[in-house]
């Protein structure tokens, strides 16, 4: 099977196995539970769309899921993000956002060569085939979807924690800055709203003050990967607020992390199976917290 592109604009089939490198994804999360809805492997390639947008086709009829910060649309019609939607051949397909978004398809896109990263062209994509019976997905499609109360939400300041490396004459613990993003949308610079601080932010997760009108700068901290998986999903002129936190903290902040993406494949196989039996979803709220219930005829 391909897609066809139609209209790309900086977006990229991307390939991640290093979960808290971000050597070649924005936002770890994002791009992995794309690939978990669908019941993908977790390091499938996928599109990474950065302050741009694409729009394909598929020649066979197929399942995608989309995750990040944007819009989806089908042949027009305005789609959820974070679910798995049937998509008919010849349907057309656009992804478009203002930070970082990520759309997946059943059994992923072939990313050839060794490089986890390559921008999209106009032309046809290869898409691998699906270890998996594609009439036992769309049965799956209602149960293969994100809790809501998983889905990423955005702060106005947005708190970003950091682990700061030694000793600063600039104090940005606790500080406000406006984030910009570059040309590319990959790395970022924060401005001080109250003092003349400049920090960019690599594509490494380091974050570096920028000193004087020749662009010198030191490494004074870094960013925890769940913390740039959301500074990826702001958009330009968002208020950001970075806290300093010490390693120990750090090193269970990165727990935490992996730890919910575990349970979240964990979650979406078990809710996909209730699917296939023909179960049917409710949402239930209980002591204030609302939960995804499942109910089947027992014979």
């Amino acid at each position: 099977m391909k897609a066809r592109i139609h209209k790309a604009y900086r977006a990229f089939i991307v390939k991640e196995e290093a979960p808290l490198a971000h050597q070649n994804v924005l936002d770890y999360y994002s791009y992995v539970v794309s690939n978990i809805i669908l019941g993908n492997d977790r390091s499938t390639p996928v599109i990474e769309v950065r302050c741009g947008d694409v729009e394909l086709s598929f020649d066979e009829n197929t399942v995608i899921s989309a995750t990040g910060n944007g819009v989806l649309t089908v042949n027009g019609e305005r789609m959820d993000f974070w679910r798995s939607i049937p998509i008919k051949s010849g349907s057309m397909v656009m992804l478009s956002t203002s930070s970082v978004a990520y759309l997946s398809v059943l059994g992923g896109f072939k990313l050839q060569g060794k490089k986890g990263i390559k921008l999209i062209n106009l032309g046809a994509i290869d898409i691998a085939e699906s270890k998996r019976d594609f009439e036992a997905i769309l049965m799956e499609v209602p149960g293969r979807f994100l809790s809501s109360n998983y889905i990423p939400k955005t702060g106005n300041p947005e708190e970003i924690k950091i682990v700061l490396l030694g000793k600063s004459e600039e104090s940005i613990d606790g500080k406000e800055f406006i984030l910009y993003r570059n040309g590319n949308g990959h790395s970022v610079v924060l401005k001080s709203l109250n003092d003349n601080i400049k920090i960019a932010v690599l594509e490494n997760g380091d974050v570096r003050v920028i000193r004087g009108e020749d662009g010198e700068y030191s490494v004074m901290a870094e960013i925890l990967p769940c913390d740039f998986d959301k500074l990826a999903r702001l958009t330009n002129g968002s208020i950001v607020r970075l806290k300093a936190i010490g390693y120990e903290d750090a090193k269970i902040e990165i727990f935490k992390y992996l730890s919910e993406i575990n349970r979240i494949e964990k979650m979406i196989m078990l809710s996909a199976e209730a699917s296939r039996r023909g179960a049917v979803p409710l949402r239930v709220r209980f002591n204030g917290n609302t939960y995804n219930v499942w109910v089947e005829e027992i014979e």
